[in-house]
C-alpha cells in the first residue's frame, strides 16, 4: 500500500509509540490528526512534522477514555484532515475496577467508521488497556 498522501488519525500520539509512529508515517508522507491529553506534546510534535516532512499536521487534545472527549477530538481533526484514510489506535488506558472500557475503545472506532466517508477506512489497534479488580 503507497502511504504517500493518505490520511492517518492516532490516538496516544503525544509520546513514545504513538509519537515514533507519527513521525514514520510523516516519513512516508501521510497527513496526519494526532489525538493526546498533553496539548504541549502534541504542538510540538505538528510543527516538528510540518517542518521536516512538508505534511499536514493537525491535532486534537482528549482523552480517549472519556466518550465526549474522544467524540470532540475525532470531530475536530476529521474536519481538519478531510478524509481518513487509517485509523490507529495506539492510547493506552487504565482504569480501576469494573469498566466497559473495551466498548469505549469500540464506540471511537466505530465513530470514525461512521464519520468518514470512506468506508474503506483501515483501523489499527495497538492499543492497550490494563483492568485491575
Amino acid at each position: 500500500m503507497k502511504l504517500k498522501n493518505k490520511s492517518a488519525v492516532l490516538t496516544g500520539a503525544g509520546k513514545g509509540i504513538g509519537r515514533a509512529t507519527a513521525i514514520e508515517l510523516a516519513k512516508q508522507g501521510v497527513h496526519l490528526g494526532l489525538i493526546s491529553r498533553s496539548e504541549a506534546e502534541l504542538s510540538a510534535l505538528c510543527k516538528e512534522l510540518t517542518d521536516q516532512y512538508g505534511i499536514q499536521a493537525f491535532y486534537a487534545v482528549g482523552d480517549i477514555s472519556i466518550r465526549l472527549e474522544a467524540e470532540a477530538a475525532a470531530d475536530s481533526v476529521i474536519k481538519q484532515l478531510g478524509k481518513v484514510d487509517i485509523l490507529i489506535n495506539n492510547a493506552g488506558i487504565v482504569k480501576f475496577g469494573t469498566h466497559p472500557i473495551l466498548s469505549i475503545i469500540r464506540q471511537i472506532s466505530l465513530l470514525f467508521e461512521q464519520q468518514t466517508s470512506c468506508p474503506t477506512v483501515k483501523i489499527i489497534d495497538y492499543r492497550t488497556a490494563c483492568f485491575r479488580f
